[in-house]
């Protein structure tokens, strides 16, 4: 469970990742569905987030990078009262709470074009190469191109589908449980 801490004032998850971090839930799992232009460094996709909520929660926020652009928000199937992206973080507001225990789906879809989160030890995470990219997420960066608990003790598993054109492969986590070729394109899968 994550462990509160106070930072002039305000309640924080870790003193060293102080930005970092989200209360009320713990996630468990993320499918990312994406795809990836390399020639315009264009992101596109979706993120769907499974949780638990730890509490009763009305409001909640993932981390993610103010470069990103949300387009739709679901939360258990259904719109959020509100939602919006500033200072790295995704805030949705819910029509009602939702009870402690209760679970949480959340779809998130969005696109951009994806850079670098600027930290105390520099820039992590999305890195633009000239012949493709990489990204390096630790101890912060995933919120860099997917919205997340982007937080070192915030353990979950995921399956990344990466749609790419067909010169570029795409690598990821986990272990690769298959690979689709059609029109130009090629569609890698990671289960981890």
């Amino acid at each position: 469970m994550k462990k509160a801490a106070k930072k002039g004032g305000a309640t924080v998850i870790d003193p060293y990742l102080p930005r970092n971090g989200n209360f009320g839930y713990r996630v468990s799992r993320y499918e990312l569905d994406l795809e990836y232009k390399v020639a315009i460094n264009r992101l596109a996709g979706t993120a769907t987030i499974t949780a638990v909520t730890l509490a009763s929660l009305q409001n909640f926020t993932l981390d993610m990078s103010d470069a990103l652009v949300v387009n739709k928000v679901s939360v258990n199937g259904r719109r959020p009262a509100h939602f919006r992206s500033s200072g790295g973080k995704l805030h949705i507001a819910l029509a009602a709470p939702l009870p402690a225990g209760a679970a949480l789906s959340v779809a998130v879809r969005y696109g951009g074009s994806p850079r670098p989160v600027r930290t105390v030890w520099g820039e992590v995470g999305f890195e633009e190469l000239s012949n493709g990219v990489l990204v390096a997420g630790q101890p912060n960066g995933a919120a860099s191109w997917f919205p997340c608990d982007d937080h070192p003790s915030a353990k979950a598993s995921y399956r990344i589908q990466i749609s790419t054109d067909s010169p570029y492969r795409a690598l990821a986590n986990g272990e690769l449980v298959s690979r689709r070729v059609r029109a130009g394109h090629t569609v890698w899968t990671y289960e981890q």
